[in-house]
């Protein structure tokens, strides 16, 4: 998988996370994972 193919599928996970509806406890690990994902952003955006 390419570099933009990956910010791509990044960008989607990430627009899921915001708009989609759920319960508190995942909502932390979810908060989680957005924190990661755009770190994995910069790294790639850093990279290019």
């Amino acid at each position: 998988m390419n570099r933009d193919n990956k910010l791509i599928s990044l960008a989607k996970l990430n627009r899921k996370i915001i708009y989609g509806n759920y319960n508190k406890k995942s909502l932390t690990f979810l908060k989680v994972l957005r924190v990661i994902l755009k770190k994995q952003i910069k790294q790639l955006e850093v990279k290019q």
